[in-house]
């Protein structure tokens, strides 16, 4: 995080970021805004709405796009506190209404108001006039209490864009109000407040609570005596509820000392430049070219910054070039478009894919999309302004996963295959990090050389190894929630088996990558934590499963897969690998055996997983042989380890200076199944021993070529007869049989292999 940068911190309560600001601090952001012309929606939560969005979706995806969120409730106020933002206060609805009226209008703030009663609304807007003689009241727009029509719709926001408001005040009842403002946030100038009862108040038609109890928390207990006919359903159903969730939190947080607290960048000072920047936009794709126009067709049409050059770079992983006619198709329609570069790389890994677009040369931005999404039409201009505001050296838009129309109901309330981002401005770990819809600062690709490491790049998680790698070195990333993209579900996908093995693969993919960069709490640990989570999910989806909505007990369910996962990947450090996705191509699939990676070896093996059409997948045992003082740095070679029994065994070696060596000895009893997944075409085994009776037993079921590489010397013609009769009978399973130096040629002729 670069130290200079200002930030703002809210707190997580049942998955909503929740402000710790007071009056003057909301008002003065909400006020700036407005001012500054730019869009944004704020939320006034209390206990209701906070819980409610456990079982309403659309609520909670309000309430997590909105652009700040405020504590209007002191239980809120009490767990913000016991949660650690020991300055948290409330900002209650109505009052805030006044306070930044008393503010806004000496500024000569255009006003505007949505909702309210009919009857009630002239007597709000005499008060007003009343207690601000100077106020600026634009529009008054009252929807009917039923669900409006699209003509209706479309003339109540035509009012309010015409009337061009600085603030608009929303008063239509939680839910409805905060879905009305995400739904219209980009049409309504100006910031939108939902206010809820605040219209009615001020109008004086409805009592408020005595200040006393409010401070106490009482306050709904007095709106219950005042309309228990409306609110008594709400405030049995979730206060008790809210109570639940309070404290799981609060025992989380002291047991595992989790924090809730979530930062977000302030925006920095606007500067010009006359400098044209270079952006890049990559796209790596496999054997997709329908997909692939689609998400170029939409990249055409999108809204483009100006004074910044777009260039377009289109990596094909299919070594016969199924991608070429639709770039060259592209080629004729572009409009607006730097250079546009299309490249084949023959070795069919994503993470070699991404590296080549990023071996094209040098931008000053590079843009990461998938090959089967669409990007909306803000696409770009919305990276652009919040790259303008914010600095951070990766931003991070969302997903949103559009199903067909036989799929399962269950999976659009859940919204499994979407990926909401946060506020604009809110930091990210790299734990919340994918490549997919990614802005990232040509600094840590261009001038620091950060490369996808392709070890990840079948299993998945080549992204989040790059994120990690680099937020280790200080990098910062922040979300962008106007950057959005859109991806078509395929059918094999819209399934619950797949969901929870991806889902699986992605708690041993982070498994791997934090025992790879930060190490961190013990797996058990995060498997219990994960267990609880699992277990509470389910608790509080029982009502709702009851209703026929499972949602929230299935996402209890991919907890238990995460836990798994990452179990897997911890105990078994070589599963990883069994559970990699391989995919046909058009490479040769190259399996190359050996107990240990030696220091001469690493250049060798790293020129031979650099050889173009080939997919090289290195596996060992040990990073090192009984009493060796060196190590070797593994990360960016292909490998594999191989479950193996090992044991320790002292030989005497005769000839004619006999010796005694300490040798480790391996049964890699997991090397069949890692090569049946891996499906090689080639074998290369360099040594004589169960390794290479497991790949010639391989070779005979599958037809695969073995090649023996064998380090053979003078000293191994006085083993043993036995152990010469097990090597000769090894050289003859071999395809090819080679030998290093002369002292080689001479044993291996002896033992039967021709020349």
């Amino acid at each position: 995080m670069h130290p200079q940068q200002a930030l703002i911190t809210t707190t997580r309560v049942n998955g909503i970021q929740l402000s710790r600001l007071d009056y003057y601090e909301t008002s003065d952001r909400v006020l700036k805004w407005a001012l500054s012309g730019k869009q944004h929606y704020v939320c006034i939560c209390n206990v209701h709405s906070v819980t409610s969005s456990m079982w309403d979706s659309d609520l909670k995806q309000s309430l997590q796009q909105s652009s700040l969120n405020t504590t209007d409730g002191m239980p809120l106020v009490w767990l913000l506190r016991t949660l650690g933002q020991s300055t948290a206060s409330r900002v209650y609805g109505p009052t805030l209404m006044l306070k930044l009226l008393e503010r806004a209008v000496p500024q000569n703030a255009r006003i505007a108001f949505y909702g309210g009663h009919p009857d009630r609304m002239p007597k709000l807007i005499e008060n007003l006039n009343k207690w601000f003689p100077d106020i600026q009241i634009v529009a008054t727009v009252i929807p009917p209490f039923r669900p409006l029509t699209e003509d209706e719709d479309r003339e109540a926001t035509r009012t309010l864009v015409d009337a061009r408001p600085h603030i608009t005040f929303v008063g239509i009842g939680c839910p409805k109000q905060e879905n009305w403002m995400r739904a219209h946030k980009d049409q309504i100038p100006g910031v939108m407040l939902g206010v809820g009862a605040a219209f009615d108040f001020h109008a004086g038609a409805v009592k408020q609570a005595p200040s006393w109890l409010q401070r106490a928390g009482l306050e709904w207990a007095f709106r219950l005596a005042m309309e228990p006919k409306r609110l008594f359903k709400r405030y049995t159903t979730t206060n008790p509820v809210f109570i639940g969730i309070a404290l799981t939190q609060i025992v989380v947080a002291k047991v595992s000392g989790r924090s809730y607290q979530t930062q977000r960048l302030q925006e920095k000072e606007q500067t010009t430049s006359s400098t044209q920047q270079t952006w890049a936009i990559c796209v790596a794709t496999y054997n997709r070219p329908q997909m692939l126009a689609n998400l170029l067709e939409s990249i055409n049409v999108a809204d483009r910054p100006e004074n910044l050059r777009i260039d377009l770079r289109i990596v094909d992983n299919d070594k016969e070039g199924s991608a070429r006619g639709a770039v060259d198709a592209f080629r004729k329609i572009a409009k607006d478009l730097g250079k546009i570069s299309y490249t084949i790389e023959p070795r069919q890994n994503i993470a070699h894919a991404r590296n080549a677009a990023l071996e094209l040369g040098p931008a000053d931005a590079y843009v990461f999309v998938d090959d089967d999404e669409f990007v909306c039409k803000e696409w770009l201009t919305s990276f652009h302004d919040s790259d303008s505001k914010y600095d951070a050296d990766a931003q991070f838009g969302g997903l949103i996963g559009i199903l067909n129309e036989d799929s399962k109901p269950w999976m659009a309330r859940g919204r499994f295959y979407d990926r909401p981002a946060a506020p604009t401005g809110t930091v990210l770990d790299w734990r919340y990090t994918r490549s997919g819809n990614t802005l990232v600062k040509g600094k840590w690709l261009s001038e620091r050389k950060f490369r996808f490491d392709p070890q990840f790049g079948r299993s998945g998680g080549e992204d989040s190894n790059l994120f990690a790698r680099m937020e280790a070195e200080g990098a910062s990333y922040c979300s962008c929630a106007e950057a959005m993209v859109s991806e078509f579900v395929p059918e094999d996908r819209a399934k619950f088996k797949w969901l929870w093995v991806r889902i699986y693969r992605g708690g041993m993919t982070y498994e791997n990558t934090l025992k790879s960069t930060q190490g961190g709490a013990h797996p058990l640990l995060r498997a219990a934590k994960r267990l609880l989570a699992a277990i509470a999910l389910c608790i509080k989806g029982i009502p709702a499963l009851i209703k026929g909505q499972p949602e929230q007990c299935i996402r209890g369910s991919f907890k238990i897969a995460l836990m798994l996962g990452g179990l897997k990947a911890s105990l078994f450090p070589s599963s990883a690998a069994k559970d990699a996705q391989y995919t046909d191509t058009m490479t040769t699939r190259v399996a190359l055996l050996t107990n240990i990676v030696s220091p001469y070896r690493k250049p060798l093996f790293a020129a031979l997983g650099n050889t173009p059409n080939w997919e090289l997948r290195l596996y060992i045992d040990a990073h090192s042989e009984f009493d060796r003082d060196w190590s070797v740095e593994l990360d960016q070679l292909p490998i594999e380890h191989t479950r193996s029994l090992s044991w320790t065994r002292t030989t005497r070696t005769p000839g004619p200076t006999p010796f005694e060596q300490k040798l480790t000895l391996h049964l890699p009893f997991g090397l069949p199944l890692q090569l049946f997944k891996f499906r090689p075409q080639v074998i290369i085994s360099l040594e004589l021993g169960c390794r290479t009776a497991l790949a010639a037993l391989y070779a005979r079921c599958t037809g695969a070529k073995l090649i023996i590489w064998s380090y053979q010397s003078r000293v191994s013609s006085h083993q043993s007869w036995l152990r010469k009769q097990w090597r000769s009978l090894l050289f003859k399973q071999a395809t090819t049989v080679v030998g290093m130096g002369t002292q080689a040629r001479e044993v291996l002729t002896t033992w039967g292999v021709p020349d």
